[in-house]
């Protein structure tokens, strides 16, 4: 539905991800963070694929950040774009889609005011 309402885009394929490797980073912590090498370079590539819009021009959430749990980044712009396609197709007073539930909409106009939100 979200598709149809233009709410997400297909941005092309998923973006590959960093090679750690590449950034002499040899592990990774309890937290998940890597160790090593040059690790911080690496986080900042791994957090610029992860926000990353993909290969469009076109608003809305791009389709692959909410295929898997990656970790992408739904930013503020994209979840506005969503917003503002929804808020264009419904009628004042009517009722969401069903196949939305009930905090779906809800939450999109909370993250569009709170930098977004991630998928995991």
């Amino acid at each position: 539905m979200m598709a149809e309402l233009k709410m997400t885009v297909d941005a092309g394929p998923q973006p590959k991800f960093p090679l750690w490797a590449l950034y002499g980073v040899s592990d990774f912590d309890a937290a998940g963070h890597p160790v090593g090498g040059r690790a911080a370079e690496y986080e900042a590539a791994l957090r610029a694929i992860l926000s990353g819009h993909g290969h469009t021009a076109e608003r809305g959430i791009p389709q692959h950040k909410l295929r898997t749990n990656l970790g992408w980044h739904v930013t503020t712009d994209e979840c506005r774009a969503a917003i503002e396609c929804f808020d264009a197709w419904r009628r004042p007073g009517e009722p969401n889609p069903g196949v939305f539930g009930p905090e779906l909409i809800p939450f999109l106009r909370t993250a569009m005011v709170r930098n977004g939100f991630e998928v995991h």
